[in-house]
């Protein structure tokens, strides 16, 4: 298996510019862009690992977790140069697909409750302008950035390879409770 990875680089100007100083048709066009490259980004992650998104998304994630979770620690994926371990560009193109695979799966698995939109507010949010999943009641979940902090953990040695299998089960109750809910009202 090779050490390249597509990288996860939106076209210009955006490539330039973090997404909290993106005007608001920056944001919309990197939104689109995320989700025009997502089937692409999706099959060749899983061609990478030889895994399929028929696969139960639990069994699917156990296994592609712990391979995610070991390529991470390869040097194209991460570096140790300072006091923390850092994701290369590839390692963050890695993190970011995984989050994609997560916003694939809760989709199929939660079916029309769950959505893709823009966070528009607060503008102190993290995740401020980028592409977020709605369905989790008062919660949002950017998956690019939950993946990305989980890869983390990995490299820090705080999480190990079932850290998407966990972080999917406890979103996944959350979507359940916030459809019930909602049929309640």
């Amino acid at each position: 298996m090779t050490d390249e990875y597509p990288l996860f680089i939106p076209p210009a100007p955006l490539d330039t510019k973090t997404p909290c100083d993106f005007s608001t048709e920056e944001a919309e066009s990197y939104f689109r862009w995320v989700l025009e490259n997502q089937e692409a980004r999706l099959s060749q992650f899983l061609e990478r690992f030889d895994e399929s998104l028929s696969a139960p998304a639990e069994d699917l994630l156990r296994r592609i977790g712990e391979k995610v979770a070991e390529t991470l620690k390869k040097p194209a994926f991460a570096q140790n140069t300072g006091p923390e371990p850092q994701l290369t560009s590839r390692g963050y193109a890695l993190a970011a697909d995984m989050g994609l695979l997560l916003a694939a799966l809760f989709m199929r698995e939660c079916g029309s409750s769950i959505q893709w939109t823009i966070l528009r507010e607060p503008k102190t949010d993290v995740s401020f302008n980028c592409p977020v999943l709605k369905g989790f009641g008062k919660l949002h979940l950017d998956p690019i950035y939950l993946s990305v902090t989980q890869s983390f953990g990995v490299l820090r040695g705080t999480r190990g390879g079932d850290a998407w299998l966990r972080v999917f089960k406890r979103w996944k109750k959350d979507a359940g409770e916030a459809k019930a809910a909602s049929k309640k009202r």
